[in-house]
C-alpha cells in the first residue's frame, strides 16, 4: 500500500519537527522522533482496517443522528516516546491510504497560541496573589 498525506497533515508533521528542533534536545533526536512517527503511520498499511471508525468531528467526521456518516474514515492514535498523543484520520482508497487530518498534542502550539497561554497563566497567578 502507498501512503499519502493531505496538506494539513504534511503541515502538522513539519510543525512537529520544527517544534522538536526548538526544544532543548539534539537535532538528531528531533529527526528520529519525527521519523518514528512517519514509520508508525506507514505501519498502518499492514492492517489498515484494524483501527476504529473515526467518530471525532475535529478529524473530519460528519455525525448524523449520533452516528458517523463516513464509515471509511478511520482513526489512528500515535503516542511518541515521551508519551504525547496524536490522532490521525485516514481513508483507505483501494491500495492506498490517505491521511486526511492530524490533531497534534496540546504541547506543540503556534507562537501566537503560546503567547495566549502565557498571558492567561500570568493573569491566573496575579489573581491568586
Amino acid at each position: 500500500m502507498s501512503i499519502y498525506y493531505s496538506k494539513q497533515v504534511l503541515k502538522g508533521l513539519n510543525e512537529y519537527k520544527k517544534a522538536l528542533v526548538s526544544y532543548p534536545i539534539l537535532k538528531e533526536r528531533a529527526i528520529r522522533k519525527t521519523n518514528a512517527m512517519k514509520v508508525a503511520l506507514s505501519n498502518v498499511a499492514q492492517s489498515p482496517t484494524s483501527n476504529p471508525i473515526c467518530t471525532q468531528q475535529d478529524l473530519g467526521q460528519k455525525i448524523v443522528n449520533g452516528k458517523p456518516l463516513i464509515q471509511t474514515l478511520r482513526r489512528f492514535n500515535y503516542k511518541d516516546e515521551s508519551g504525547f498523543q496524536w490522532a490521525f484520520s485516514y481513508i483507505i482508497l483501494g491500495e492506498n491510504i490517505l491521511y486526511t487530518r492530524m490533531l497534534p498534542s496540546r504541547f506543540v502550539v503556534k507562537e501566537s497560541q503560546l503567547r495566549n497561554i502565557i498571558k492567561e497563566s500570568i493573569k491566573r497567578i496575579l489573581n491568586i496573589i
